[in-house]
């Protein structure tokens, strides 16, 4: 809270930290192992969003990153109705492709469970902040 507060001191609105922590967990459950932190740096200069929000929540996203990656690359495969996958180099393009799909299905519904408490929280601690500010 305390890092999230420095934030809205600094002038940053409480919609655009609370995108910033939105996109920061979603894309922090990219199941492609090396992808999540350079996207989250893509998406943070494209959209002009808080890089330490979207980094700290990509990170807090670590320690459900394996059984999402799991869960996920389980739902592409339902959804293509492919064999169970096998260790050759096609069987991890299809790993690839079952996970990605299945992210790409669950992505909106992570985004909105995470954005719209966190603009909530963010909007309610705003007046505080600003009367901190004020005073100083």
């Amino acid at each position: 809270m305390k890092r999230l507060r420095e934030l809205l001191k600094q002038g940053a609105s409480p919609d655009v930290v609370a995108m910033s922590i939105g996109l920061g967990a979603t894309i922090g459950l990219f199941p492609i192992v090396g992808f999540p932190t350079p996207l989250c740096l893509l998406v943070g200069v494209r959209w002009k969003l808080s890089h330490p929000a979207m980094q700290a929540a990509n990170w807090l996203t670590y320690p459900v990153y394996i059984p999402a990656a799991f869960g996920l690359t389980m739902l592409g495969q339902s959804i293509y109705g492919g064999a169970p996958l096998e260790l050759t180099s096609s069987g991890v393009w299809r790993a690839v492709l079952y996970s990605a799909t299945g992210w790409a299905i669950v992505a909106p519904f992570v985004w909105a469970l995470v954005y719209f408490p966190a603009r909530t929280v963010l909007r309610r601690l705003q007046p505080a902040v600003s009367r901190a500010a004020e005073r100083a």
